[in-house]
């Protein structure tokens, strides 16, 4: 049972880390000069 919450959990992070990176990549080309523009003291970490 450990065994399989811990499959579980490391799978829902690779998931969530591959979703992450997807969502930067878009954002970051996409709308990188646009928030730069409007807020330029957020910036994106």
């Amino acid at each position: 049972m450990l065994n399989n919450l811990g499959l579980f959990i490391r799978r829902m992070d690779l998931a969530r880390i591959r979703i992450m990176e997807e969502l930067y990549k878009k954002s970051s080309s996409r709308n990188f000069k646009k928030t730069s523009e409007k807020h330029p003291h957020h910036q994106i970490s």
